[in-house]
């Protein structure tokens, strides 16, 4: 159990806290064969000086940020608890590292790539994907939640997720048509067309893990999408089950997810 700066208890499982050693030790760039007890320390410390920022709309959560100095360095964290069984868990951990400039004529500071301690996914779906010929005539025929995914010719470059499909097809119709607008005039690519496919999941659980489930199977295939922030380790919750995983043509193969609860999801590049 860890204590925060203003006198939470948060929890942290096991497996867990070995990840979040494991990418302390990264962003701190502890050298190979440190005990674990100093990164634990680190950790504590960490914890030790979290303030709470907020709570998200998700119902049990709460987000703290931390800082952590030693050497002329210093660490930066944001740590997410989520309410479980009356308690508070520890289940994410973002770090950015931080030097001071080396010169007044350095203006950014170096941030090391956040990373973040995904919560474990659970689906139990089977995906029935209707395709669309374009932004406008998805966002009119679309009802409820769900993922999406567009393609343009043979090539998938876009994953999402909305609890409402209409909604945020919406938006990206009036942000293409917004970038058309300013690509007037210049000379033409001969891009081809955009299709958009949709299928509804009615859970916001189960869209998480599916649209995390695409992204990282597609990128495993070698597609450069253009939201690949979905990566790293994903641990399964009380399963993850995704049969019809992608519209049928884009993989010739592998189109179902097959997982049991506790297991590591490990399919991004």
């Amino acid at each position: 159990m860890f204590k925060t700066a203003e006198g939470e208890t948060l929890e942290l499982a096991p497996w867990r806290m070995r990840r979040l050693l494991r990418l302390l030790a990264e962003v701190r760039r502890y050298p190979a064969g440190t005990p674990p007890q100093a990164l634990l320390t680190d950790l504590r410390q960490l914890v030790a000086r979290a303030r709470r920022i907020g709570t998200p709309t998700r119902r049990g959560t709460a987000r703290y940020e931390s800082r952590l100095d030693r050497g002329g360095a210093c660490c930066r964290a944001c740590l997410l608890a989520r309410r479980q069984a009356g308690r508070l868990s520890l289940v994410g951990l973002s770090l950015d590292r931080w030097r001071a400039p080396a010169s007044r004529y350095e203006s950014e500071p170096a941030l090391a790539e956040l990373a973040f301690e995904s919560a474990p996914r659970s689906a139990n779906v089977t995906l029935q994907w209707r395709r669309w010929p374009s932004l406008d005539a998805a966002a009119r025929a679309t009802r409820g939640g769900g993922v999406y995914l567009f393609q343009r010719g043979a090539t998938p470059v876009y994953v999402g997720t909305a609890a409402s499909l209409p909604a945020r097809l919406g938006v990206h119709g009036w942000y293409h048509a917004r970038q058309g607008s300013a690509r007037a005039g210049a000379a033409c690519t001969c891009a081809p067309p955009l299709t958009v496919w949709t299928a509804n999941v009615a859970s916001a659980g189960e869209r998480a893990a599916v649209e995390h489930a695409i992204v990282r199977t597609l990128a495993n295939k070698g597609f450069a999408l253009a939201n690949d922030k979905l990566r790293g380790t994903v641990t399964v919750g009380s399963g993850l089950s995704i049969r019809n995983l992608v519209p049928a043509g884009i993989l010739a193969a592998g189109n179902d997810l097959q997982y049991g609860p506790g297991q590591r999801f490990e399919l991004s590049r």
